[in-house]
């Protein structure tokens, strides 16, 4: 774990009777068994070496505390609140994995359903007035204003023309009014014909 919660009342209340030195070691063999996230080795010369305990008085004051906060069980060094808090990490790790997995999942599906091309027509909605593309094309006159206006060459036109249509077919998207759809493809630069 890169991090664990440590709620200082609890802490206080339980380690009260803790020297200053026996404070160093405990906070040092919780700092140890949330990172590797398993019981501590039963080894005190392991232990000594976790708390950097060289000295005679500060190997006893390990001791104290193993004795006060850990428990021999299946060959480690545990303690239950340190058991308690990984197992929740796991889980919500876990949880959170299987959201992420699910999030993905549910937009590749929606962006493999986008670029599936689609097997009918669209029909036209008659509510707003938007219809499919069919055989609509700008006139002459309409590509040569547009043209103007946004400084662009025939060739780019006809591209623009072009990227509109593929859009239209590949999303199955509806306009109204068509020549404005044009235009925004021009002024937006679909496809990156304009450099």
């Amino acid at each position: 774990m890169k991090w664990y919660p440590r709620w200082l009342a609890d802490y206080a209340g339980k380690t009260a009777g803790l020297s200053m030195i026996e404070h160093g070691a405990y906070t040092l063999l919780l700092d140890h068994y949330y990172q590797i996230e398993r019981a501590l080795p039963i080894d005190r010369e392991s232990i000594y070496r976790i708390c950097r305990a060289m000295e005679q008085t500060e190997r006893q004051a390990v001791d104290r505390v193993i004795e006060q906060f850990f428990s021999n069980c299946d060959g480690a060094l545990h303690n239950s609140k340190c058991d308690a808090v990984i197992a929740t990490a796991r889980e919500h790790a876990e949880l959170q994995s299987r959201k992420g997995t699910a999030g993905a999942e549910k937009r590749w599906k929606k962006k493999r359903k986008v670029a599936e091309p689609q097997d009918a027509a669209p029909k036209p909605s008659r509510a707003n007035g938007k219809h499919p593309i069919g055989d609509w094309k700008p006139t002459e006159d309409e590509m040569a204003r547009i043209a103007e206006r946004y400084k662009r060459t025939p060739a780019q036109m006809a591209a623009y023309f072009t990227e509109l249509r593929d859009y239209c077919a590949r999303t199955g998207s509806q306009y109204a009014d068509y020549l404005a759809a044009y235009r925004t493809a021009v002024r937006g630069d679909w496809g990156g014909h304009a450099k």
